[in-house]
C-alpha cells in the first residue's frame, strides 16, 4: 500500500476530514490571533483559535447532525450554524468601549475580527479552503495596514473645545 492510497483510504473518513477542518481552522485564526497577539491587543491568538474552531465544529455538527434527520422533511442545517452570528456579535459587543474622556470609541476593530474569524471558521467547514485563507490574507492586511490617527485628531479638537469654552466663561464672568 502506498502513501497516496493511504491517504485516500483516510480522507475518506468523515472524521479525519472533520478533524482536519478543525486543524486548518485553528491554523488561519492562529495566524490572525498572533498578529494581534504581537501587537498587544486584546484577543489574541488563543482567542482567534477558540473562535475560529468552536465555529468550524459548530457548522460541522449543523450540517452532519441534521443530515441524519434529512429523511423526515424538518431538517435544516442552517439553524444551528445562524446561531454562530448573534452569539459571536453578543461577545463582540463586550469588547466595545467608549472612553468619553478622550471622546472616542475603542474595541471596535476587535470586535469585527472576532466576527471575521468566526466566518473563517465557518468557511472552512464547509470545505471553502481557499475562500478562508484569502479571507485570513486580507483580514492580516487590513489589521496591519497604517492606519490614520483619528484618535490624536479627536483629542486635538476636544484640547481646542475645551480652550474656547473656557475663554466664554471667564468673558461670561467678568461681566
Amino acid at each position: 500500500m502506498d502513501l497516496l492510497s493511504i491517504f485516500q483510504y483516510l480522507w475518506a473518513n468523515t472524521d479525519v476530514q472533520a478533524c482536519f477542518k478543525l486543524v486548518f481552522s485553528a491554523v488561519l485564526a492562529g495566524l490572525i490571533g498572533w498578529d494581534r497577539s504581537r501587537k498587544g491587543k486584546p484577543v489574541g491568538a488563543r482567542t482567534c483559535v477558540i473562535l475560529s474552531t468552536s465555529a468550524t465544529l459548530f457548522t460541522i455538527m449543523s450540517i452532519q447532525g441534521f443530515q441524519i434527520y434529512s429523511r423526515t422533511g424538518t431538517a435544516d442545517p442552517a439553524r444551528l450554524a445562524a446561531q454562530i452570528l448573534p452569539g459571536i456579535g453578543f461577545i463582540g459587543a463586550g469588547a466595545i468601549f467608549r472612553d468619553t474622556s478622550n471622546n472616542y470609541i475603542k474595541g471596535i476593530t476587535t470586535a469585527a475580527a472576532m466576527w471575521a474569524i468566526t466566518a473563517i471558521g465557518m468557511a472552512v467547514a464547509i470545505n471553502q479552503y481557499t475562500l478562508a485563507t484569502v479571507a485570513t490574507i486580507l483580514i492580516m492586511l487590513t489589521l496591519n495596514a497604517p492606519k490614520r490617527n483619528y484618535r490624536r485628531r479627536t483629542q486635538l479638537q476636544t484640547q481646542e473645545k475645551t480652550k474656547d469654552d473656557s475663554e466664554s466663561i471667564k468673558r461670561i464672568t467678568k461681566r
